[in-house]
């Protein structure tokens, strides 16, 4: 019998999954070491960060910094190599209680929302290792098991939505197990939930166009939860679920329904928004105003603002495209310049025929609509990290990575839709269909082999 391609989603996802959270040293993917102390501090119960002597920050134990530190160290020099045997003994040595020292780092802001999976693994870390083997954890056990927690709630999400999708699975299917998906989710960071609230926002969307099905206040309460979700630790992702208002309007009851559902919703996410953020408007920093210089340069020269900001797409286009295809580690790992091209043609040849063999729910508006959406979001991205990484005034906008755009890439294919291309290259078509999960494979492969010469040969 064949299997469901959500079915060896599952299987392939967590089987690079969980070999990606072996073979990667701790703190090397991009800001683990932040998410990672992030989570840890949830675990303990700081779900917000406090205010010391009028500085942000958590209470970290003197020891988490520490260890943080010996790895930190190592980032960036790829002639920097790793001891499975120092590991494996740093991971059998119980930690010990130590003092604690009120920190700042990159995370504080970030919402306990984007840690709740690896802070409870962190958790159950503990739990395991005391019941098991009558021990306390260890920064590194730890560290493997919010890994590990994360990487659940990425496949989970991507699963169900793979299956919820009625188009675009291939894409879908290759886009959660890009080598750089894989490692983001197999990490401390929130980016695997962020790509999976995208995906399965984008998979039930869809349901409305292909599927007779009525939007009743189920739909409102999902939307809801996954556009808070999106909205809380990526401002701009909330633009997709402007689409909402394309969903026909037969699947209300009547144009007032369709209205009423669509306020609900933008309207709770926002609600939301404002009372988890309570305690964050009462632990206010006397005089903080650190972006309130790069506004009023943005607001005092628009034009010349617009032109750094399409300065650094171009600019910045190359080494975005291979950081959503392969900057690995902290960004200083990366494939051979011939196998980006291979991927990257690949995926355009993927997108086109994978769009070519749906039947397009969409009329032109709908597509200009979702083109301007996406453009909105990646231009919203760009002045994010403007006003909170670039020096006023810089002509090139700095901070900005490939792995910001990979929760919309899923939507583009639907800008081209029955495009009929696949009638007219028929081979590559049914070549395109059959061998689309080889060519996963691959890249994935080739992704665990880089990774091991690069940290541990």
């Amino acid at each position: 019998m064949k299997k469901k391609i959500e079915d060896i989603f599952l299987l392939v996802s967590l089987m690079f999954g969980l070999i990606s959270i072996l073979i990667i040293p701790p703190f090397q993917t991009p800001d683990e070491s932040s998410h990672f102390q992030r989570a840890y501090s949830i675990s303990k119960g700081q779900l917000y960060y406090s205010i010391k002597d009028d500085k942000k920050g958590l209470y970290i134990e003197d020891e988490l910094s520490k260890y943080v530190e010996e790895y930190d160290k190592l980032n960036g020099n790829i002639s920097n190599k790793y001891s499975y045997s120092e590991m494996y003994f740093q991971q059998e040595l119980p930690k010990l209680p130590t003092a604690t020292t009120h920190k700042f780092f990159s995370t504080i802001e970030t919402s306990f929302i984007a840690y709740i999976f690896s802070s409870v693994g962190i958790v159950v870390s503990k739990i395991f290792k005391h019941f098991v083997f009558h021990q306390s954890t260890t920064y590194l056990y730890s560290l493997y098991f919010a890994r590990l927690f994360n990487l659940i709630l990425y496949v989970g999400l991507m699963y169900f939505s793979i299956k919820k999708t009625p188009i675009l699975k291939k894409t879908m299917f290759t886009i959660g197990l890009l080598p750089m998906s894989i490692m983001l989710s197999a990490s401390c960071s929130y980016d695997g939930l962020i790509i999976g609230s995208s995906c399965f926002v984008f998979s039930n969307i869809l349901s409305f166009f292909y599927q007779k099905q009525k939007f009743d206040y189920k739909y409102v309460i999902l939307f809801i939860i996954f556009g808070f979700l999106l909205f809380f630790i990526k401002y701009a992702y909330i633009l997709l679920l402007l689409l909402l208002l394309f969903i026909p309007l037969d699947r209300f009851k009547d144009k007032k329904d369709k209205i009423v559902k669509i306020l609900i919703i933008f309207v709770g996410i926002i609600a939301l928004y404002f009372i988890f953020n309570i305690p964050n408007y009462i632990n206010t920093v006397s005089g903080e105003d650190a972006i309130n210089g790069q506004i009023s340069f943005i607001l005092s020269n628009p034009f010349r603002y617009i032109k750094i900001l399409f300065n650094s797409m171009y600019d910045k286009f190359g080494i975005q495209l291979s950081w959503i295809l392969g900057g690995f580690g902290n960004l200083d790992t990366h494939f051979p310049g011939f196998i980006y091209f291979v991927m990257f043609v690949y995926l355009i040849i993927l997108f086109l025929f994978d769009s070519s063999n749906e039947k397009s729910k969409f009329d032109f508006k709908f597509k200009i609509f979702c083109f301007l959406i996406l453009f909105c979001i990646i231009c919203l991205i760009y002045t994010a990290l403007y006003l909170i990484w670039t020096p006023v005034g810089n002509e090139i906008i700095e901070g900005v990575q490939g792995r910001y755009f990979i929760p919309i890439i899923v939507f583009t294919p639907l800008l081209i839709l029955e495009n009929h291309i696949s009638l007219k290259f028929k081979k590559i078509n049914d070549f395109i269909c059959n061998y689309y999960l080889y060519f996963s494979l691959m890249f994935l492969i080739l992704y665990c082999i880089l990774i091991v010469l690069r940290f541990w040969c």
